[in-house]
């Protein structure tokens, strides 16, 4: 009970500062609607807009910006950032950065981010990273992504993209995710760097991780890219095993800017290195390759 009234008091006092614009130069800024960073969060809801700018790593989400553990929270969010020159930037409707688990929440996400820098882009409707600091798997269950949100990330320095309607890079168990959510992912660069991984519910699910149960209704996914660009109606980039999960109508576009490079479009997903069972994609697929 008293990290909870704790946890109260902090959220009151950063109410006034989250709805304004926050200039950071520092290393790792951590922002969220209700709070920076915690341990958890439970039973939080916020409204409103979130302006980021700065040169340096940004954590930024609707709720918080880095913590290990959101359940219960509702946002509906429009959140603009800009700059992102360090080696990470994580945008999420409810959370930046995630290490153990996002469960029973729902977001409406007009997000908006554009990398300056060289490193990695992640955002999500719900969260723009989930991976666990240790051995032990992130959990993302029950979470849900309104229709209305758009998602939008870029870079012209050849940035690595990952874009999700759930997340933009997932590592752990994902079970009854839905979401619905226009997603834009470019990374294209003068250096004709650039990579970008989006899906209709994650960017990228790594190795050892397992997806079920996860449905994605008329998403739109595109993605533009100099040297290599994975979209999917469900996945972008799949290294792990997914199971009776779904892609119901929307569209999924490809564009390589580069000729010679790697393009992969897919209903369901982009780029299979996994487990796909038991799943079903009714969605259109368009690509373009200079």
């Amino acid at each position: 009970m008293g990290t909870q009234i704790e946890l109260y008091k902090l959220c009151q006092l950063t109410y006034s500062w989250r709805k304004g614009t926050s200039e950071g130069k520092t290393a790792d800024i951590y922002l969220g609607g209700i709070v920076g960073s915690a341990t958890s969060c439970e039973k939080t809801t916020y409204q409103g807009a979130l302006t980021v700018k700065g040169s340096k790593a940004f954590y930024v989400g609707g709720i918080i910006g880095k913590g290990e553990s959101v359940t219960e929270a509702s946002a509906t969010v429009v959140l603009n950032l800009t700059g992102g020159k360090g080696t990470s930037t994580l945008v999420g409707g409810i959370a930046g950065y995630i290490s153990s688990a996002i469960t029973n929440s729902q977001a409406k996400a007009n997000l908006g981010a554009t990398s300056q820098g060289a490193g990695v882009l992640n955002m999500g409707g719900i969260a723009g990273q989930v991976k666990s600091a240790n051995k032990d798997l992130a959990i993302l269950s029950d979470n849900t992504v309104l229709e209305g949100s758009t998602l939008t990330g870029s870079s012209d320095q050849g940035a690595t993209v990952s874009i999700g309607g759930i997340a933009g890079l997932a590592n752990g168990e994902f079970g009854y995710n839905v979401a619905t959510a226009k997603i834009s992912a470019s990374s294209i660069s003068t250096s004709g760097k650039g990579s970008v991984y989006a899906g209709g519910a994650f960017g990228q699910i790594e190795k050892g991780s397992s997806a079920y149960c996860t449905t994605v209704i008329n998403g739109q996914v595109d993605g533009s890219a100099s040297e290599n660009v994975v979209v999917g109606g469900v996945v972008g980039q799949n290294l792990a095993t997914i199971a009776i999960s779904y892609a119901y109508g929307g569209t999924v576009n490809a564009n390589l800017t580069t000729a010679g490079k790697v393009g992969n479009a897919g209903g369901f997903v982009g780029k299979n290195v996994g487990s796909v069972e038991e799943c079903y994609a009714s969605v259109r697929v368009a690509g373009n390759i200079a």
